[in-house]
């Protein structure tokens, strides 16, 4: 954690005598003397920062002893933690064939895991890791992604062939309809031959269908 800083005194307000320090500073008290500065050899990186002063790291090791401020790693704590691991997993699983509820579900134990993690930590100083069902968690959601998305991506492909079928299917239907058309159309007299019917009525025809083929019949 982060060392307070009214417990850090500079050796040289000591040698000077400063005024400002109690005289009894120090009574029943443990102290740890140390040089340590930037370009020193004790600088230490933590989890808080990247360089930190040596003795203030061992001086918040020794107030763990005095105090007794072990670290528990309880006997239920991995079995809960595979557990937790298994849950996540089931509920991915769920949530992927059931329904969006699983999933809201999901993600609120994503969150209260690391929470859990850190209560536990600070108030009862239990170890309760919250990487192993996180990862686990965390590759189920993986997998069953991978796998909806490989079943997506197969549906499109049996979408798109039904299509490209469905195209050819319509291709030839058109083309069977174009080849009628001509035919339909050599149904139609020309006005040559209507011409001859009988000089005085001058007789003409047209058959026009709306597409390719009509329905009627020319008389």
């Amino acid at each position: 954690g982060e060392f307070p800083e009214d417990k850090i005194v500079s050796a040289a307000r000591l040698l000077l005598n400063d005024e400002e320090l109690p005289k009894d500073l120090f009574t029943g008290k443990t102290v740890l003397i140390g040089l340590s500065a930037q370009g020193t050899f004790d600088v230490a990186a933590t989890p808080l920062a990247p360089e930190s002063l040596g003795p203030l790291v061992q001086a918040q090791a020794v107030g763990s002893i005095l105090r007794g401020g072990w670290l528990i790693r309880r006997t239920w704590a991995e079995p809960a933690e595979w557990a937790v691991a298994a849950i996540l997993a089931f509920l991915a699983l769920a949530a992927a064939m059931l329904g969006k509820w699983y999933g809201y579900l999901l993600a609120g134990i994503f969150l209260a895991v690391p929470v859990a993690s850190w209560l536990a930590f600070t108030n009862a100083a239990t170890l309760f890791d919250p990487a192993r069902p996180l990862l686990v968690g965390s590759g189920a959601v993986a997998g069953v992604a991978m796998g909806l998305f490989a079943l997506a991506r197969r549906e499109r492909e049996r979408v798109r062939d039904d299509l490209v079928q469905e195209r050819i299917s319509t291709a030839e239907t058109q083309g069977e309809l174009q080849a009628a058309r001509p035919i339909q159309l050599g149904m139609v007299p020309p006005p040559s031959r209507l011409q001859g019917i009988d000089p005085r009525v001058d007789l003409d025809a047209l058959l026009e269908p709306a597409r390719s083929v009509g329905g009627d019949y020319y008389d």
